[in-house]
């Protein structure tokens, strides 16, 4: 089913037909596109990343102040902000029996 407004062939064309093209203005342009496909779920590999990340992001956001602080030192060594370097710790400890990532000694 055709959702366009202005004509189809006019310069004011906007809209997608049979959820095949794309009608829009770009720049001043007319601009007549294939409409995007939906991307493939994850695969498990990904979904396993996603959700370790999403874990080490839930860790970050409940360190102490105090916490913060030291991972900042360690990761001033390295040249790399705070965040970044809990988690390399974490993909590379993956969380230890309690779920605790170890700081590296310095």
């Amino acid at each position: 089913m055709a959702r366009v407004r202005g004509g189809l062939m006019s310069l004011t064309a906007s809209g997608s037909v049979a959820g095949l093209l794309n009608y829009q203005q770009h720049a001043q342009k007319q601009v007549v596109r294939r409409k995007p496909s939906a991307a493939p779920p994850p695969t498990t590999p990904q979904a396993s990343e996603r959700a370790g990340m999403q874990i080490a992001a839930s860790m970050w956001a409940a360190l102490t102040t105090a916490d913060r602080a030291e991972w900042a030192a360690v990761a001033d060594l390295t040249g790399k902000p705070a965040f970044a370097k809990f988690f390399l710790e974490y993909r590379a400890q993956r969380g230890g029996e309690d779920g605790t990532i170890l700081i590296p000694e310095r």
